[in-house]
């Protein structure tokens, strides 16, 4: 009997091993609950559908050549289209969209709140490899999903055509500044050439002594002058007649004395006229200069052609070789100048033209099935997860309550 008894009591199970058995049970009866489960979740998730537009972007060679002759950046770096995606997804790029497509009034919401929910959704990467920019957009219509990605391809290609072309005028004046420059060196060039002009050989025949004493006389006169000023003075003075060079010189003394005549009034040096009477006095006093140069060189040919000069062999091949110095400078000055102008020309012509810088490689179009949420991997999900989490949490209870059990 007690042998019976031992055997019935060894073969009951222990409360540990029938709450393996429940969490056996309740783990098969998991595997439907958890498809259940994630069904529902999955139809209660709002669905976001996705549509995006391959966008490729091409390097501009509007303007090949900067005035000093570097050439233009147009390597398509990372730091191009880093900067390229922050362009796409700026406030101004998304504020076009939004006006564009009304999405204030399609959303029932303001501007500012429109915008920022078009920030969430508007995601721009390069598809590596390539040149294309992938413009991404989520949204709970389809429709609005197309029609966004479509916008922000828009807006981003006239933001990128405006800034392409600002850089082309910027670029197109600093060459017409660099022109100026250059026809101002051109300009003065040949302006000094004027003081190296060879002067005609006068064949002096007969001329009366006297004339040619004084002659003489007022070229080592003006030779033993200190400065310019001193020279003119003497020049003024030794001229007889209406010569070219005396005019000049009274006309200099007289805007010098109508310039002290200004200089007493009060705030003379902002006076208007003031300023003009200067640069009429600067203009006068370099073309005394040279008209004085070349009265001496007239004076020591004169000189020479009666056998009375001085050097003047010497003199005059000086100036000449002064003077081909000049003309060659002058001529690499107008050559450089030319071929600026020519290039002003070239990229003028094509600032003008449109450029093919961006292109829509693939059309933003309506989504037929949500992008999220993925009713698949939630069913999966929910048949392996809930089944596996019970058997995790349930495992070391089970095991727990087994050895609790047998003591």
């Amino acid at each position: 009997m007690a042998n019976h008894y031992a055997t019935a009591l060894n073969a009951t199970p222990s409360y540990g091993e029938r709450f393996g058995k429940k969490l056996l049970t309740l783990t098969l009866i998991a595997i439907p609950l958890g498809f259940l489960l994630a069904g529902m979740i999955a139809y209660v998730m709002p669905r976001k559908y996705e549509s995006r537009a391959v966008v490729q972007v091409n390097p501009s060679h509007r303007l090949a050549m900067t005035p000093s002759g570097d050439l233009l950046q147009s390597q398509m770096t990372p730091q191009f289209f880093a900067t390229q995606f922050e362009v796409i997804r700026s406030q101004a790029t998304l504020a076009m969209v939004a006006e564009k497509l009304n999405l204030a009034n399609r959303w029932n919401t303001s501007v500012e709140d429109a915008i920022v929910n078009l920030s969430a959704i508007v995601h721009a990467q390069n598809i590596r490899g390539t040149d294309l920019i992938e413009i991404n957009v989520m949204h709970p219509s389809p429709e609005d999903a197309r029609d966004i990605a479509q916008g922000v391809y828009e807006a981003y290609k006239a933001r990128r055509l405006q800034e392409e072309q600002k850089i082309s005028e910027e670029s197109l004046q600093q060459l017409i500044r660099a022109i100026a420059d250059q026809q101002n060196m051109v300009n003065q060039t040949a302006k000094a050439m004027e003081q190296y002009k060879p002067v005609p050989t006068i064949v002096v025949e007969d001329i009366d002594p006297a004339i040619r004493t004084q002659m003489q006389k007022n070229v080592e006169l003006l030779s033993q002058a200190k400065n310019d000023g001193e020279r003119m003075l003497l020049a003024g003075i030794m001229l007889d007649g209406e010569n070219p060079l005396k005019v000049i010189y009274l006309e200099y003394l007289k805007a010098g004395e109508e310039l002290e005549v200004l200089c007493q009034k009060p705030k003379a040096e902002t006076d208007p006229q003031v300023v003009a009477k200067k640069k009429r006095i600067e203009k006068l006093s370099e073309k005394l200069k040279i008209s004085l140069s070349e009265y001496m060189a007239q004076l020591q040919t004169q000189l020479a052609a009666c056998g009375l000069g001085s050097g003047s062999n010497e003199i005059d091949a000086e100036r000449a070789a002064q003077y081909d110095a000049k003309l060659a400078e002058l001529n690499e000055q107008q050559r450089t100048l030319n071929e600026m102008k020519q290039q002003f020309a070239g990229d003028e012509i094509n600032a003008k033209q449109p450029q093919n810088i961006i292109e829509l490689h693939e059309q933003p179009v309506i989504a037929k099935d949500p992008l999220s949420p993925k009713v698949n991997r939630m069913l999966l999900l929910g048949g392996t997860g809930l089944p596996l989490a019970v058997l995790l949490l349930g495992l070391p209870l089970t095991a727990f309550i087994h050895l609790v059990s047998r003591r």
